[in-house]
């Protein structure tokens, strides 16, 4: 497994925490509050680990399905940008926010020596 693949796995385990939606993430469900969980660590992903969408799909997959494609992921990156762009709150919380206390976890995870 590569660093990318490494850190991937991680913004999608800090996402699931700073999110309160551990283990349901890859869940087949439409549920906003998993959701937009569920975009923001597509987006975060896609923006660090500068995976291509369908190697972002595939680290969706859950439990007993197929992998979101392509255009999933490309549609979750969009709605986050969206988001940012307009300020919006998520559980009362901005998205941007939400991305610098996911990557600073990230962060102390994936290089512990830089804290």
């Amino acid at each position: 497994m590569d660093n990318g693949t490494i850190k991937a796995r991680t913004i999608i385990k800090e996402t699931e925490r700073v999110t309160g939606t551990v283990g349901k993430i890859k869940s087949k469900t439409r549920l906003r509050e998993i959701v937009v969980p569920r975009q923001l660590a597509m987006y975060l992903i896609r923006k660090y680990c500068k995976m291509s969408l369908a190697q972002i799909g595939t680290l969706f997959t859950p439990p007993d399905g197929k992998p979101k494609d392509h255009a999933t992921v490309l549609h979750s990156c969009r709605e986050v940008s969206n988001m940012i762009e307009t300020g919006w709150i998520f559980n009362g919380r901005k998205i941007t926010d939400m991305e610098d206390q996911v990557m600073a976890a990230v962060e102390m995870r994936v290089n512990p020596e830089h804290f």
